[in-house]
């Protein structure tokens, strides 16, 4: 059981009683934790400088040490009776003071609670959003290479089927040539105009052969020595007939 107040009043001097009234449960209320610590130390440090004291007279009346006055202590009780005071009251400041540290640290836990919780939901909002950029990306990518693969296929079979260089044989044989009615094509679904284009780029081709094999075989006949012989024979008969023609006219 602590020690009152009332117990050691008139023990204790001016300064000590003022420390003990400033050190009772009412006046410690309002008290912030930096001074609460600070009369926390003044409580113990007299705690402890009473306690010494009481060792001390305990020896001196047990003839155990030299007195430091006139004559040794005959007994220590109220000395020991004001350690337990103020022992009582360090344990009651500290007491205060845990309460006043766990109310202002429930607030700062609170809000570092909830910046934890806000960097935690962000990193999840944030890796979220990631997540649905790269999946979007993704998507993305398999559609344009399907639409590639798609229009390759599809410029590809346009190609085949509308090339020029295709014979016009093969797109009789195919069907693809117009019907008598002016109907559709046939199995490679070609427009009539386009097999006319055909055909006359082809008939168009043949005659340019032709021609250009005529002309490459006239041209052959005239490089023909016996050509360039009898080319040269005219000639010169030529030259006699005007020299005769031009002498007999003189």
């Amino acid at each position: 059981m602590s020690v009152t107040l009332a117990k050691v009043k008139k023990l204790l001097t001016a300064r000590e009683s003022e420390f003990a009234a400033s050190a009772a449960p009412k006046s410690l209320t309002g008290l912030s934790a930096g001074e609460l610590r600070k009369k926390q130390k003044q409580a113990a440090k007299l705690h402890e400088k009473y306690a010494d004291l009481a060792k001390r007279q305990r020896r001196e009346a047990r003839g155990k040490a030299a007195p430091r006055g006139k004559r040794p202590a005959q007994s220590n009780a109220n000395t020991k009776l004001k350690a337990e005071y103020f022992e009582g009251v360090a344990q009651r400041i500290a007491q205060r003071l845990e309460k006043v540290d766990a109310q202002t640290s429930k607030p700062s836990r609170k809000r570092a609670g909830a910046a934890e919780r806000g960097r935690v939901s962000g990193r999840g909002s944030a890796r979220g959003k990631s997540g649905q950029k790269t999946a979007a990306k993704a998507r993305k990518k398999v559609g344009s290479k399907a639409g590639k693969r798609s229009r390759s296929v599809t410029h590809g079979a346009f190609d085949e089927a509308h090339s020029v260089r295709r014979p016009a044989s093969a797109i009789r044989s195919a069907g693809g040539a117009p019907a008598a009615n002016g109907g559709s094509t046939g199995v490679l679904g070609l427009p009539p105009r386009l097999v006319e284009s055909i055909e006359a780029r082809k008939t168009r081709r043949e005659q340019v052969d032709r021609e250009s094999l005529a002309a490459r075989k006239e041209n052959i006949e005239a490089q023909r020595p016996d050509r360039r012989i009898e080319g040269h024979v005219r000639s010169s008969v030529r030259r006699r007939q005007a020299a005769r023609d031009s002498g007999g006219g003189s």
